[in-house]
């Protein structure tokens, strides 16, 4: 069954309470459910174009692309407000999009990787500065 967290109809926020300490969801989680908002959100719009496009324009602002060319690059804060300003019409979609950043963040600046995530990828000379979790 799914996982309550994905559920468009779950109240579940991703915010922990006072007493409660809850593991903060994966970045996996938080982009399934913030597509799960866009589709109910923007049902009858084509909510995977619109999804797939506003997941492009975090790529290209997280990660432009190189250019080969000596030709000045445009802003690419502009495309992406723009882009953010079309997507997000909820507070909850704006919430959702909040953690994701701060989940892609996190996970980018963590000393522990997943060893199936790295695999043989880190250079033998710096394994020994990582922490595998499994």
């Amino acid at each position: 069954p799914p996982s309550p967290e994905l559920s468009s109809t779950s109240t579940n926020n991703f915010e922990t309470t006072p007493n409660t300490t809850k593991k903060a969801p994966t970045v996996s989680q938080l982009k399934m459910a913030l597509f799960m908002e866009a589709s109910r959100v923007h049902a009858g719009n084509k909510p995977e174009r619109i999804f797939a496009n506003y997941w492009d324009a975090l790529e290209k602002y997280i990660a432009p692309p190189r250019h080969s060319s000596s030709a000045p690059r445009s802003d690419p804060s502009f495309k992406f407000n723009a882009t953010l300003q079309l997507f997000l019409k909820t507070r909850k979609m704006k919430r959702l999009h909040n953690k994701l950043i701060l989940a892609l963040i996190s996970d980018s600046v963590r000393d522990e990787v997943s060893g199936h995530r790295s695999g043989e990828h880190i250079p033998r000379v710096w394994r020994g500065r990582t922490r595998h979790l499994n």
